[in-house]
């Protein structure tokens, strides 16, 4: 059980780490890939957090903040422009970045 919750807190973590290095070494902010894909993973570790709450509540509680935070960061990284799919950033109007370079 406790494995499951140790992947719980690294997994939301390395994605936003992951995110924040492809962003920033980037040149544009927009991408192949639709970040909002990223989603379902933080969801399914959040349900595991969940899930052991009752045996581990003090590391569940840390993943079941650190997924609802990768989960938020994911969202409001599409929704701010600040990483966008291509064909959406295109259909958006290909708006500047808040943090231009």
């Amino acid at each position: 059980m406790r494995w499951t919750l140790s992947l719980a807190i690294l997994v939301p973590v390395s994605m936003v780490a992951a995110l924040v290095i492809y962003w920033a070494t980037s040149n544009s902010n927009h991408s192949a890939v639709d970040v909002r894909y990223a989603i379902p993973l933080p969801a399914v570790c959040l349900a595991v957090a969940i899930a052991s709450a009752r045996r581990l509540p003090k590391m569940a509680l840390c993943a079941i903040v650190l997924n609802l935070s990768a989960m938020a960061f994911i969202y409001s990284v599409d929704r701010f422009n600040i990483l966008v799919q291509y064909e959406e950033w295109v259909d958006r109007g290909m708006p500047d970045s808040p943090f231009a370079k």
